[in-house]
């Protein structure tokens, strides 16, 4: 139940980005060096105090740079297997390695309640079967 719950989570998220603004002025490293328009090759952005920042989580959650080339398969076995998740995605700080409930200080507050409600639900679709009289319990 839990691995069909996170690969949900990693695939539907309920909003696809977050945005935040920079509290202090600071160096984000980056993963891979960028080229720039100037021709020059980077490796961190610098973020200055007031700047809105935009975490692309959906764009995380898929990335097959992260995840693999079967990053948008639903694989929930995954979860189970001793090397299902890659290295990549064992960095990613969060609930599982995921950011679809954010991570820090303002990760959603509602995470262990909406995990609680998801997984009811999910076992109820499981025993609930329909008859020929309306819905029976196995």
């Amino acid at each position: 139940l839990d691995a069909v719950v996170q690969e949900v989570l990693r695939l539907h998220l309920s909003i696809p980005g977050l945005t935040h603004e920079a509290a202090e002025d600071d160096v984000i490293p980056l993963l891979e060096p960028v080229w720039i328009k100037a021709g020059e090759t980077i490796d961190s952005i610098v973020i200055e105090r007031g700047t809105i920042l935009s975490v692309p989580i959906s764009c995380i959650n898929c990335s097959n740079t992260i995840w693999g080339m079967d990053t948008k398969a639903f694989k929930p076995e995954r979860w189970l297997e001793p090397n299902g998740i890659t290295k990549k995605a064992q960095e990613v700080k969060g609930y599982h390695h995921l950011l679809t409930f954010g991570d820090g200080p303002r990760s959603c507050i509602g995470k262990t309640f909406a995990l609680a409600e998801i997984k009811v639900c999910v076992h109820y679709l499981a025993v609930v079967q329909c008859s020929p009289s309306g819905i029976g319990f196995c």
